[in-house]
């Protein structure tokens, strides 16, 4: 830290590969938000992130701009955008990528501004996009720097970089003075290979990842001694599918999680509420209450309480009912259960909390699982669930999570 200097930049972790960015003098960007939506049709955020951290970016004061490095549905919650971007800058890398041009079209009149390799400045913080063009044209590094310090968002990109790329991350370090750096990347299987490959058996599917684990440690290390780097935080990789395929190897994230142990010295892992504050590293959050309970844990309870009143409203509080996130914990609920369950995979309760689907895709759609006990004639009960659907489904399209916040 340069003398004098009362603050540094900082990095927020929010989940997956959305962080926050803040420079010394306090603007503070928000990059790749994926929150609850769905990526990908099954890809949930795994772990979620803190109820705390989730209410926050709600608030208009929370960020100042809305950075996307591409579009990929685990780095752009259109969601969340559409409900909270109060027409603040989205800044996007000056790349043809129609995907990403396409996903933006649905928010017209947003103040959308493109970023190349000169960058834009918001006070003293300045954004660069610089395009890995020798892996894709859709996805670009963001780099974020002030004075005397250096944020590289490389997101997807953990190739290795050619010289080119090289030389413009080279001067992007080299324009800060006495600063340090921090490399943020990806590490992590990011497709369905080959868990979800049948055909390939299960000690197969283990040597295949544990060999593609290899590749990005090998890959990700070029590249920091390309740019005189030892170490990088990883992220990007907190995801996890819903739809279960049965194997009697270890997960991909247990044979990440054991990979990034093994190789601590190079590869910090990055986790909700944790902060990058740069000149002291790694700053753990000094409480662990925020992760007692979850934005998306939040919401599901919050929008439990809005249904039971409307029910209660309706007909009366004759059948008490709870909605569950379906797991191991269905065991419990058997006919001597005296109130009704309603429960589904994540993927659903988040489709219900976006507007796409509403209370319906279980009672009538058959996406979970109902449990009652045998006596209970709850017809009643799901008439009224189905009015209060489209109420919730019509004030979540108009004011999205702050009606639940």
């Amino acid at each position: 830290m340069s003398e004098g200097r009362l603050k540094s930049m900082e990095v927020l972790h929010i989940n997956h590969s959305s962080i926050v960015v803040e420079s010394p003098s306090g603007v503070r960007v928000l990059v790749d938000p994926w929150l609850v939506t769905p990526a990908f049709g099954a890809w949930i955020p795994d772990p979620h992130t803190t109820a705390t951290l989730g209410r926050g970016l709600l608030k208009p004061s929370s960020f100042d701009a809305i950075a996307i490095s591409h579009a990929h549905d685990d780095h752009l919650d259109d969601f969340f955008i559409q409900h909270n971007r109060d027409n603040k800058p989205i800044l996007v890398p000056d790349i043809r990528s129609r995907g990403l041009s396409r996903r933006l079209e649905k928010f017209s009149g947003t103040n959308i501004v493109l970023i190349g390799e000169s960058g834009v400045s918001f006070g003293d913080l300045k954004v660069q996009a610089l395009g890995n063009t020798s892996f894709t044209s859709d996805d670009a590094l963001l780099v974020f720097s002030d004075s005397s310090d250096v944020v590289i968002h490389a997101n997807d990109n953990w190739r290795v970089y050619d010289e080119n790329i090289i030389a413009k991350l080279k001067t992007a370090i080299s324009n800060a003075e006495l600063g340090t750096v921090s490399f943020l990347v990806q590490f992590g299987i990011a497709d369905a290979f080959p868990w979800f490959y049948p055909n390939i058996s299960d000690e197969l599917c283990n040597e295949l990842i544990v060999k593609r684990f290899a590749e990005y440690e090998l890959n990700i290390s070029k590249n920091l001694a390309s740019l005189g780097l030892e170490m990088c935080y990883t992220y990007a990789n907190q995801s996890r599918y819903d739809e279960s395929m049965s194997r009697s190897n270890p997960s991909i994230k247990a044979i990440r999680e054991q990979f990034l142990e093994k190789n601590a010295s190079k590869f910090f892992q990055l986790s909700p509420a944790t902060k990058i504050s740069s000149g002291f590293g790694l700053v753990k959050p000094s409480s662990l209450d925020d992760k007692d309970e979850s934005f998306f844990e939040h919401l599901l309870a919050n929008l439990n309480k809005h249904a039971v009143t409307y029910v209660e409203n309706k007909i009366g509080n004759e059948y008490p009912f709870v909605f569950k996130i379906s797991g191991a914990d269905e065991l419990l609920f058997d006919l001597s259960f005296s109130m009704v369950v309603f429960s589904a995979s994540a993927r659903v309760w988040s489709e219900i909390l976006i507007g796409k689907q509403t209370i319906e895709s279980i009672t009538i759609g058959g996406s979970g699982y109902i449990y009652k006990p045998e006596s209970w004639n709850i017809s009643d009960l799901h008439k009224a669930l189905t009015s209060w659907g489209y109420f919730a489904q019509s004030r979540l399209t108009v004011d999205g999570w702050s009606w639940l916040c």
